[in-house]
């Protein structure tokens, strides 16, 4: 398995974070942007816009506000809350999107922009792979998971994981 199939693994199932974490950290802008361009135009469904006008501090608009509270009820640590909703508010802040209607693509260039100024994308990773486990548009969110896993099943490919050498 290569580090890159670490990832993949970890983000169908969870388990294996120590070797995808290290695996994150390897991987250069240009391999992100290569996996984005792989991928086949979406033609699924399409996300269902919020039903509220954004707040003007994108960490109190209602969907970070619910991770939060994910993250609290389910005890996790203070440092980790904190890392995950700032990677999420980052990634908001920077793609000027809802984290309801990203779709993998804008992770993948979120963690591209990461990569490029020297900045973990493990801390991101992570928090999409939760919140799209909370995310109430079953459908569109469905979508995205695939659509991120073809991602890196892409970033997987000999020809890809080359540059990071």
């Amino acid at each position: 398995m290569t580090a890159a199939g670490a990832l993949s693994d970890w983000w169908a199932s969870g388990n294996g974070g120590p070797a995808a974490y290290s695996c994150s950290r390897t991987l250069a802008a240009v391999v992100w942007r290569a996996a984005v361009a792989s991928l086949p135009r979406y033609e699924g469904p399409e996300a269902v816009p919020p039903p509220d006008r954004s707040p003007p501090l994108l960490a109190d608009s209602p969907e970070i506000r619910a991770y939060r509270a994910l993250l609290q009820d389910r005890g996790t640590p203070m440092d980790t809350s904190t890392r995950r909703v700032r990677a999420l508010t980052q990634a908001a802040q920077d793609l000027d999107r809802r984290p309801l209607l990203w779709c993998a693509e804008d992770v993948a260039e979120r963690c591209a922009r990461l990569a490029e100024l020297g900045e973990g994308v493990w801390a991101l990773l992570e928090a999409v792979r939760e919140f799209w486990d909370w995310h109430p548009d079953g459908p569109w969110v469905d979508a995205q998971r695939t659509r991120m896993s073809s991602l890196l099943a892409v970033i997987e490919a000999p020809a890809l994981g080359e540059p990071n050498a």
